[in-house]
């Protein structure tokens, strides 16, 4: 599979590389790329058309983000 890489315009993340996706699972994987956080990730995302349906892939791939930078920073 290729990978999709987007900017997030966050400094501490600066990009995200989605590498793959288990929909077995509702699984995102990705990676960090640049920033302090860099490496391999995965995060549970489920997409559905009522939710994401409207939304072009570079949203949906904010949104991931979004919510893991979240996790993230709570920690």
């Amino acid at each position: 599979m290729a990978s999709l890489k987007f900017a997030t315009g966050v400094e501490s993340h600066p990009e995200i590389e989605v590498t793959g996706v288990d929909f077995a699972k509702e699984m995102v994987h990705f990676r960090w790329v640049g920033g302090v956080y860099a490496g391999d990730c995965s995060q549970e995302f489920v997409i559905s058309t009522a939710e994401h349906g409207e939304l072009t892939l570079n949203q949906i791939i904010q949104a991931l983000s979004a919510q893991m930078i979240t996790t993230l920073t709570e920690v």
